[in-house]
Formats: C-alpha cells, structure tokens, sequence
C-alpha cells in the first residue's frame, strides 16, 4: 500500500524551486517506479519512471480540468507517428488519481535549442527541427487532430528524430510559457486570434508553426507585452514585424500569421513546399554541427510513416511585394548593426561613439534636415504611386514586360544566398525580453503586494538620491558647455531637473506593479509635466535667468508650428533673443512644452524596477532626441531643452531601484 502523496524536493539543482508530490521511489501506479520529478504544467506533473520490466516512460499526474485531459488523450492513444511522442496507456492510482503513460523522451527541447541561440538558430538546424515538427503536426491534422499548443516547449529532440507531445491536450493562457493564468487553450505567444471566437480548427496551428519558425530564426517570439491581455490583444490588431527575415521566410511567416484563417496556408504540406532550402535538408540524416548535440544527427526526413515533403522548382520571378528603395534602406540598416555588434570595440566606446553620432547629428541639423524633409515627401509621392501601379495583393505589376516573362528559375544559388542574406535578431535585449515572460509577472505580483509604507521608504530614498545627482550632472553639463559664471542657470538646472525626476518617480513608484494599462500614467504624466513647466518658469523668473541659446542648435522660434500663437510683440521678444543668444520665455511656453515632453515619452520605464540595465546610455540619448525634435513644434531654448530631458532620464534611471541579472536568474530558476 502506498502512502499518500506528500510535497516534495528533488535533488535535481535544477529543479530545486519545483516541488513535487511523489519523492524518488514511490510507486503511484503498479508496475512503475518513479525516480524523479521532471517538470510541472496547467494540468499537473510529469514524472521519469521505470517499469518493472526496466522500461524507461514518463508519467502524467492529471491534476485540473480532468475530463478534458482524459478526453484529449483517448482520441490520441492510437496513433503512431515517429515524430510524436507514444502515449501507451492511461491508469488510475488507489487514490483515484489518473495518470498518462507515455514515451519518455530524454534530448533537449526546442526552447533549449532556441536559448542557446538568442540571436537566432541557423537556418540550417532551423529548418531540421522543422522537417520534423511539420511532419508531425500534417499526421495529427490527416487524423482529424489539432493539436492547438504548439509551442517549442512541447517540442523535443530524441537521439535522431524531432518529436511533438502534448497533442490532443488542451493547456491554460500563459503569458510565460511556464506558467497558467486563466482556463483556456492555448499558450498566448502561440495563439491564434480566432481562438478568442471560440474557432479551433487546423488553422491555429499553421499559425503557430509560422511563429515557432519566426522564433527559431530570430531568437523571440513577435509578440511580447507584461500580460496576456497586451499579448492577447497584439495577436488581434497588429502585423508582426517580419523586417529580420529574409525571402522566402519572411512572406511564408506573414502568409502563415495572416489574421484571417482562410488567408493561410490550406495544410502544412503546402506550407512546407514554401521553404526551397528543406528539399536539400531531407536527405536521409544530415549531421548537425552544434556542440548541444552530443554528436546525434537529426531525422530531417521523417520515416516512411511520415507523410514526405518535396519542395517544387521555385516559380518564376516577378516583381516583388516589396518596395526596392526601401527595402535596401532596411537591408543597409541591418547590415550595419550587424558588422557594429561584430565589431571587436568596447560596448561602452559603442555606446560613446554612438551618442557623439546623434549630436553631430542634432548639431548639423538645419544642414540636412530641410533636404531630408524634402526627399521623404518625395519618396512619400514616389510610393504612392506605385501602390497604384503595383497590385498590392500579388506584387506584380499589372503590365508584364518582356523581361519579366523571360525570367529563369532561381536555382540552388538563389536558395543559398537567400540563407547567408537571413538577419540574425537582436543582440543581448532579445535574450533578456524573451526571459521576461516568466520572471516579470512573478516580479510584478510581488511589487503589487508591497505596502503602501515600504513604496513611500523607498521612494523618499529615491527622491534624495535624485536630488544628489541631479546637482551633480547640471553642475558638469554647466561647466562643461556654458562656463563657470553660469551659476543662475546651474540653480535652474538643478532645480527643474530635480523636480522632473520626482515628477516620473512619484506616480511610477505608487502605481509599480498594478497599472498595465498606459493612459492613466500618460494622464498624469501630462498634467505633471505642466506642473514642472510652470514651476521651473517660476524659478527662471526668481532667479531672472536669460536662457542660453545656441543657434546652430536648432531652429528659430519663427520657424516653428506655435509661431504666432502668443501675438506679434511676443514673438518679436523671442526671435530678438533668439539672434542676441539669450531668452526669457513666457510661461505658457513652458508649460506647455514640459507638459508635451512628458505625455510624448513613456517616462515610467526609467523607473522600473524590471529594466534591463540599471543606466541606458541609448535611452538617454533618445530622450533628448525627442526633447530636441519637440521645439521644431513648440519652440524652446536649444540646446537647454534637449540637455534638461536627457539629465531628468540618466537621474531617473541612476536613482530608481533595480533588480540585478543575478536576482533575475534566480526569479527565472524559480519561476521554471
């Protein structure tokens, strides 16, 4: 007889955080020894056991939604597919407890795979586990089953073969792949927007299989948010961002994420005949040149169970969908960052070199700012125009010129450059935002359940030490652009730059952890920004400081969009300051200007507690950007606006509190 199931550790470090109910050597079922806990999901625990007669299988503790559990298993116990992971038997223990039996599959997950690649997989060893995957999932959908949590988690790498399990399992909306939040099926990166209808066809998993292959090659997933409505709500409303893929993965992504479930592919096997490169991936084992490998090869083409894909001749060129111009902008663009991330230089000389970019930039500005306007309304005219002459649904042009008939085949060099061009995604943030959907929600439930006294210790800490360095940097910035008899403007500053920094730390600390929907930090941030504004007039006014202006910094108050919102003989004051190089605003100009900084930039973010870098030098660097491009329509002082945001955004983020990489792989390790 057993006794009843009690909580408890493994030995496993890796599983320390995860608490199981049988211990090693229990015997839950007869015939089967359990000798470790090996991971916990919405439904209940999975187990590593062995058979009385040494067979090595996994068991499935059923804990919630029984019924639907059972159900989805018994449609599924016969089939037999070498890319799905074998259910055998289901049992139920003498506590009534029902288990499923099932192949256990030792080698690592697709998600492991895709961590150890945070910029992205290789095409090639992209496109293997997707031979099998696509096998797999074709079989579930000839049998009439969707397997509706497709997701790399679910997919796993056993000796030589790619194998799905989970399927006919329905799962809980997760924002973190790792955790349930609400009773539905589904996992929210991987969800399909009709789901939210109540539709469950076939349809879903293309749809998820188009972003597992936009993960694979890039490293994240395209939707990311903090919870799962923001997730949820992507899903429904917004295109993906294809820009790092290449042809032919970028159209068969956007064709397989369509929002509409009769634009996408018919069957996988369509879906696959899409990818030139996989005709060259299913020779018989390819060997795969990753170190996490151990040396096995991938069954890139799947046995003959397995229905067999072969890629068709690709079809004769036409005018591409994408516009050239345009198109070679975004290709340079990439090019550059990746040769910049490539380079051997010191991320902080980057970040040196990058910041001294954006003010020459900004200083040489009336230089090449009217050229840029008029070449982009130029190629604003240019595009749409050929949106008219181009049909938008197919690319094509409506008149086919001789050439285009005449285009040959693209051959094997076609496919290969297409696989060199393919652009790896971002660097270091990706790997952070993709770990964020398991960590950030454990972190924010904590922050929510903080009280109201230990917000207001640490905001009184922040705020002194806001103080402290807001002094400090308008003292440097003081002495080192406008010279040491500045000590009016150094007050000002100091002051203005001070009050900023309380402004945004004030609302993000009280509402950290329980606002996730923006309009009510945007409707405070707006009215404490006029607060700001009026009173760093005030103390321009005490201390009767005539504002530095550089005019080489920017434009003159007459080319503004306010120019004559105050009368003539107010902007007759402005522009004869402007020319003598000093100016004394009115206050409506600064409270407007300061009100529409603050409503125009998402402030919080440099406050929270969850960024990922205690001081970001690009963020910096963007807040004065954006305070610089704000006088081109409410006129302001240049370059005191832009050096006032970008020291209110270093203050914010050197004084707010923040959670270290070390306590976020703990809060990652625990949340697994």
């Amino acid at each position: 007889m057993n006794a009843l199931p009690t909580d408890y550790e493994p030995d496993d470090p890796v599983k320390a955080k995860m608490r199981f109910t049988y211990p090693s050597g229990s015997r839950p079922l007869d015939g089967y020894t359990i000798k470790r806990g090996v991971g916990r999901g919405g439904f209940g625990e999975v187990y590593f056991a062995l058979s009385d007669a040494g067979k090595e299988v996994a068991l499935k503790l059923i804990r919630r939604n029984l019924d639907v559990e059972i159900r989805g298993v018994t449609h599924c116990l016969n089939l037999k597919h070498p890319n799905l992971i074998a259910l055998y038997d289901i049992r139920t223990d003498e506590h009534d407890d029902r288990w499923v039996v099932m192949e256990f599959v030792a080698g690592e997950s697709l998600e492991d795979a895709i961590e150890r690649h945070p910029e992205g997989m290789p095409v090639e060893l992209a496109l293997q586990w997707f031979s099998g995957l696509a096998a797999g999932v074709a079989y579930l959908h000839d049998h009439g089953i969707v397997h509706r949590d497709l997701k790399p988690a679910n997919i796993f790498l056993d000796e030589r073969t790619v194998k799905i399990g989970d399927y006919g399992l329905s799962k809980f909306i997760s924002c973190s792949r790792r955790s349930g939040q609400t009773e539905s099926v589904g996992t929210v990166h991987y969800m399909a927007p009709e789901i939210a209808n109540g539709r469950y066809g076939k349809e879903i998993d293309t749809y998820a299989l188009g972003i597992i292959l936009y993960e694979m090659l890039t490293g994240h997933v395209p939707f990311e948010g903090e919870s799962v409505g923001e997730v949820l709500m992507k899903h429904l409303t917004a295109e993906p961002d294809l820009d790092e893929l290449n042809e032919p993965y970028r159209e068969l992504v956007r064709s397989a994420m369509a929002k509409d479930p009769e634009s996408r592919f018919g069957s996988v096997a369509e879906m696959v005949r899409k990818l030139p490169s996989l005709a060259s991936q299913q020779a018989d084992y390819v060997n795969v040149s990753d170190k996490h490998s151990n040396g096995r090869q991938f069954a890139s083409k799947p046995e003959k169970s397995a229905p067999q894909f072969s890629a068709p001749a690709p079809a004769p060129d036409v005018a591409s969908s994408e516009e050239p111009i345009m198109a070679s902008l975004q290709h340079g663009y990439q090019q550059a960052r990746t040769n910049i991330r490539q380079s051997k230089l010191h991320p902080l000389l980057k970040n040196v070199i990058g910041f001294m970019v954006v003010i020459g930039l900004v200083a040489t500005s009336p230089e090449w700012l009217p050229m840029f306007m008029l070449v982009g309304f130029c190629y604003l005219v240019y595009r749409a125009i050929r949106s008219v002459v181009v049909d938008p649904n197919t690319g094509s042009s409506h008149v086919m010129t001789p050439a285009m008939k005449q285009v040959p085949p693209a051959g094997p060099a076609a496919s290969g450059a297409a696989t060199e061009l393919h652009v790896k995604g971002r660097q270091k943030r990706q790997q952070a935002r993709r770990r964020r959907s398991s960590w950030r929600q454990h972190l924010r439930r904590h922050l929510a359940e903080r009280s109201l006294r230990d917000r207001l210790t640490e905001l009184v800490g922040g705020m002194l030490r806001a103080a402290v360095v807001a002094t400090v940097t308008s003292l440097l910035v003081c002495l080192l652009l406008f010279g040491s008899n500045q000590w009016e403007l150094f007050t000002w500053m100091s002051l203005t730059t001070t009050l900023g920094s309380w402004a945004v730390m004030i609302p993000s600390k009280l509402a950290e952890g329980k606002v996730e929907d923006q309009a009510p930090l945007r409707f405070a941030q707006l009215v404490l920004g006029a607060l700001v504004g009026l009173l760093a007039w005030s103390n321009a006014d005490l201390l009767m400081l005539a504002m530095p202006v550089w005019n080489n910094a920017g434009i003159e108050p007459a080319g503004s969009l306010m120019h004559g919102t105050f009368g003539a003989s107010a902007d007759q004051t402005l522009i004869e300051g402007f020319r003598e190089g000093a100016v004394r605003p009115m206050r409506q100009i600064f409270t407007a200007y300061f009100a529409f900084l603050f409503v125009i930039l998402a402030w919080w973010r440099q406050a929270e507690y969850s960024r990922t870098s205690r001081v970001s030098i690009w963020s910096i660097t963007w807040c004065g950007l954006v305070a610089w491009i704000l006088h081109f329509v409410w006129w302001f002082p240049q370059p005191i606006g832009l050096l006032v945001a970008a020291a209110m955004a270093f203050t914010i983020q050197l004084s707010s509190p923040w959670m270290p990489p070390s306590q976020r792989r703990a809060l990652s390790e625990a949340e697994a």
